[in-house]
């Protein structure tokens, strides 16, 4: 009976399988290899999610200029949008937007200071509580994604807030309410400021010069219960609830979150 030699590539061949096996037998490389499987099924969840609930977060810091007596005076401080697709049980998916930060102070050196709250105005006479007016006014308007939304779905509505950069202006109608306080620890004492004629409240020399947003990786503001002593959380609550409303509608209007919202 003929038998034949292995050749030297069948000799390597199996030399290359006994060292693969023996690789496979080594429980640190065992680790390495579970580690990537499970890295890849990470890497894949999270590419199918962004595809199907998209979830986009911003951080911008809002700069608002007034002139008091000629000088200009400046405030700012950085708010975030998170808006994300959520599923809903038996019902079609749902979008979910949210504005946190601060209301933004402005000093006006002896004339007291102006907040910029994180309530939109409806309408001229107006006051609301509302990340979605936030999100509509300051970011759709002012960084021009309102027109685009008709032309995109959500989800791609959604990826394409978080690619936006740079500063944004702030047209006058997308301006956020804006309050004075005649005696900023007396929380009844708020007063609503109309930007196109600011000296109604606050006296002559009082003018609006401009605001913007500017997309940053900075912190979201935290430091206005410095200021205000007396706001104590960020809920609904209202700031007042001892004044007649038909004669007081605005300061009654007011509630804790306008003025702070911060993420749980």
């Amino acid at each position: 009976m003929h038998s034949s030699k292995p050749t030297n590539n069948q000799s390597q061949d199996e030399a290359l399988l006994g060292k693969i096996g023996s690789l496979l037998r080594d429980p640190k490389v065992n680790a390495k290899k579970w580690l990537i499987v499970i890295v890849v099924i990470f890497l894949g969840f999270t590419f199918i999610k962004d595809i199907l609930l998209p979830n986009r977060i911003v951080n911008y810091r809002l700069e608002i200029a007034f002139e008091v007596d000629g000088v200009p005076v400046f405030g700012s401080g950085v708010q975030q949008l998170s808006i994300r697709r959520v599923p809903q049980i038996l019902t079609t998916t749902s979008i979910v937007k949210n504005v946190y930060g601060e209301a933004v102070v402005i000093d006006l050196l002896d004339r007291g200071a102006i907040f910029a709250l994180l309530g939109s105005p409806v309408a001229k006479n107006e006051v609301r509580l509302s990340s979605i007016g936030l999100f509509n006014s300051l970011l759709m308007r002012s960084c021009g994604l309102t027109e685009s939304l008709k032309h995109k779905t959500w989800n791609d509505y959604i990826r394409s807030i978080g690619r936006i950069t740079g500063e944004c202006e702030i047209a006058h109608e997308d301006l956020p309410i804006f309050v004075h306080f005649s005696d900023e620890t007396d929380p009844y004492s708020a007063q609503r400021v109309d930007p196109e004629n600011p000296d109604t409240t606050l006296g002559k020399g009082i003018r609006f010069l401009n605001a913007r947003l500017v997309v940053t990786n900075e912190r979201i503001s935290q430091k206005i219960d410095q200021r205000l002593d007396w706001l104590t959380d960020d809920s609904g609550k209202r700031l007042v609830v001892h004044l007649d409303a038909e004669k007081q509608p605005f300061a009654r209007s007011l509630t804790n979150g306008m003025f702070r919202r911060m993420t749980k």
